[in-house]
């Protein structure tokens, strides 16, 4: 998995860290895909109890990076996260 998306999974209890700090843990197209491949892999798990999604830093997400929103949305039509 990217390191703007660190995962770690500890006694039942997954964690997904959006890890752009600097940029306020904003989310970039990978990112989207990332999470779009962790969370129903997670979901799937029969050892793992709750997933937690946090970001690193101060914030815990500002939305999406501004010069990729168009790609994004143009990615998620009709899609869910």
């Amino acid at each position: 998995m990217m390191t703007d998306l660190v995962e770690s999974n500890e006694d039942g209890i997954a964690t997904l860290t959006m890890n752009r700090p600097a940029a306020r843990n904003a989310l970039t197209p990978q990112m989207m895909a990332g999470l779009r491949e962790a969370l129903p892999r997670l979901a799937a798990d029969p050892d793992v109890r709750v997933v937690v999604l946090t970001g690193a830093g101060g914030a815990f997400c500002s939305g999406v990076m501004s010069r990729a929103s168009q790609i994004v949305r143009l990615a998620m039509t009709g899609r869910e996260l």
